[in-house]
């Protein structure tokens, strides 16, 4: 039998007819029943519009709530019931405390705040300590009284006899060792007990009740409510002295603190001392640490004062010699120096002017430089040269003759 196959979805059908309804009516994997051919023949977009690449399904968005993996749900285990249950009934134990514990804090924080309420009304500059000293030690024989009327009713319990129903018997009748009566108790001495009184130093009352907290421990004391009390009496006074402090209290009546200027000055000298003798430790380390150097660095240490050395008379040199030039140059500055004057000839070729040292002139006034004056006469002036001194003696007329009178003097 002839089969005939779709060429589209490869079907095949055993007759041309049935194969040609299939592709007319039924077909959908060819060209017609194409979603993206069905586009492009209504014009939606062209074929050179690139296609969508298949999304995978971890690039698929999240549509309606967020899509949990089973991974991450864990696997139940029946086993697990015993343990939630327990750490259950852990948690419900837990919170019950806490609520009790919150209750009794809660009662706390308001008997302290009653307490301190009463001692807020008291007056704060009033030093208490020796009313509450004596109140703590009749607590103590109150306390001491309860604890010997307890010890007599145990013992006064212990002779009588519980539901015992008395019985009529003979006189000769023993007693059973157990239904006598027991001797009384042999007197305790009292001992002497030492008693520690509190000790505090400076004057806050903060100390005061602190040493009396700590003597009161000390001396045996453990009664919760004056423990208590003292605490609440310390917290008080704590307040109070920081009230005091910060509204400026007058601290007249207070002890004046010792100067301690003196003692900080001695304090400041030795530190300076332990300083310098610390510095001084350094250093001798420093040195005895170079001491220990290898040969390579002595080497170049030595190398390196080497080239000190030669740079430093280097620069002596290029002192000394700038040194020179600016002598040279204020030398080359100078004026020049006069002309030295020719050499003397021997007195034997000398003129006989010139052959002593002065030459006499005649008088002249401070006007008679000019020869043709009238000079009076009478009047000698002596003129003294390089070579000698020379005086000149005018004659009495109105204009002299220039006869000149030298007189040469012998050298003396």
């Amino acid at each position: 039998m002839d089969a005939f196959k779709c060429s589209d979805c490869h079907m095949t059908f055993g007759t041309v007819g049935l194969l040609q309804k299939h592709k007319r009516k039924f077909c959908v994997g060819g060209s017609l029943g194409d979603p993206d051919n069905l586009l492009l023949r209504k014009g939606l977009y062209s074929a050179d519009t690139p296609r969508q690449r298949p999304l995978s399904p971890d690039d698929r968005p999240l549509e309606g709530s967020a899509i949990v993996s089973k991974k991450d749900y864990p696997h139940y285990n029946p086993n697990q019931e015993a343990q939630l249950r327990q750490l259950a009934e852990n948690h419900g134990r837990q919170m019950e405390y806490l609520q009790i514990k919150n209750r009794d804090l809660e009662k706390q924080r308001e008997d302290i705040r009653r307490r301190l309420e009463q001692l807020g009304q008291r007056v704060p500059g009033k030093d208490n300590s020796a009313d509450l000293l004596a109140e703590l030690r009749a607590q103590e024989e109150r306390n001491q009284k309860s604890l010997n009327d307890l010890r007599r009713q145990l013992f006064e319990m212990g002779q009588k006899r519980v539901n015992v129903i008395e019985v009529e018997k003979p006189m000769n009748y023993p007693q059973p060792i157990i239904q006598q009566t027991l001797p009384p108790p042999p007197p305790q001495e009292k001992e002497r007990k030492s008693y520690i009184y509190p000790v505090y130093y400076g004057s806050s009352l903060v100390a005061e009740i602190s040493a009396m907290r700590q003597a009161y421990l000390q001396n045996g004391g453990n009664e919760r409510d004056v423990l208590d009390q003292l605490s609440q009496m310390q917290a008080e006074a704590q307040r109070i002295e920081d009230e005091m402090k910060n509204s400026n209290y007058d601290n007249r009546h207070r002890e004046k603190k010792p100067d301690l200027s003196g003692k900080m000055n001695m304090i400041e000298m030795e530190n300076d001392r332990l300083h310098k003798e610390l510095m001084l430790l350094q250093e001798q380390n420093f040195l005895s640490q170079n001491k220990r150097k290898s040969d390579r660095e002595d080497e170049l240490e030595r190398e390196l004062q080497r080239l000190r050395e030669e740079q430093l008379r280097k620069m002596l040199e290029l002192q000394n010699e700038i040194a020179l030039l600016k002598q040279r140059a204020l030398w080359e500055r100078r004026p020049e120096p006069l002309p030295a004057p020719p050499p003397q000839p021997k007195n034997a070729e000398m003129p006989w002017l010139l052959q002593r040292p002065y030459v006499d002139v005649e008088p002249m006034q401070p006007y008679d430089q000019y020869p043709n004056r009238y000079v009076p006469t009478g009047h000698h002036t002596w003129v003294s040269t390089q070579h000698g001194k020379m005086s000149r003696q005018v004659p009495p007329t109105a204009r002299p003759e220039r006869d000149y009178n030298v007189d040469i003097d012998e050298p003396d």
